[in-house]
């Protein structure tokens, strides 16, 4: 007498277990092959720069009229003089930043 197990002992169609083969986060082979996602980082990076290169150098020509019009001091600076200013403050904080290790690397 043979048992009627045998029936229910075959492999599924597919070569994962189940566990695998079910969850959303494993790639099937009808989605196609699995791709890398984009990296990002470098794009964030540079936006991250650009505003606060930006921000800076509106803060200092506010600053700088602030101070003009209040008669504190005799000197004004213009809208791209704030801009070079600006751009070498954020440049030699991240310089230093990442030469003296204080930002943390992944």
């Amino acid at each position: 007498m043979v048992s009627e197990n045998w029936k229910h002992t075959h492999k599924s169609g597919s070569s994962f277990p189940r566990a695998f083969r079910d969850s959303q986060n494993f790639p099937t082979v009808s989605r196609g092959a699995p791709t890398q996602k984009r990296d990002r980082q470098g794009g964030n990076a540079f936006l991250g720069f650009i505003m606060l290169v930006t921000l800076y150098t509106v803060l200092l020509w506010l600053a700088v009229r602030v101070a003009e019009s209040a008669g504190i001091v005799s000197w004004s600076i213009g809208m791209l003089d704030s801009l070079k200013l600006a751009t070498l403050y954020v440049l030699w904080q991240s310089l230093s930043l990442v030469s003296w290790g204080s930002v943390k690397k992944r």
